[in-house]
């Protein structure tokens, strides 16, 4: 039985679709002095913020990555779960 993909994995492929796409971007790296819970990537394409929360198929956010993304959606930014480079595609897709 195939193993599901590993996050960093999802992340790589869907950095790579959305670069693909036109989109710029970027791997939040979580550390001591960045905003917890904040999504994995964070793309921009003319002056507009997308941000996408990897995860492995299965696994859900956690309550602190709900609270961001709910503020994040609140000031005007899409935000999106994705599982696959698939998912990412046809969220962005979605935006026009």
């Amino acid at each position: 039985m195939k193993k599901p993909p590993l996050e960093k994995t999802i992340v790589a492929n869907v950095m790579a679709v959305a670069r693909s796409m036109g989109y710029w971007a970027m791997k939040n790296h979580g550390s001591q002095f960045s905003v917890a819970g904040l999504p994995d990537v964070l793309l921009i394409k003319e002056g507009r913020a997308v941000w996408l929360e990897a995860k492995r198929p299965g696994e859900e956010p956690t309550r602190i990555q709900e609270h961001r993304m709910r503020e994040l959606i609140g000031v005007g930014c899409p935000v999106a779960v994705v599982r696959s480079a698939g998912d990412a595609k046809a969220f962005l897709e979605s935006l026009g």
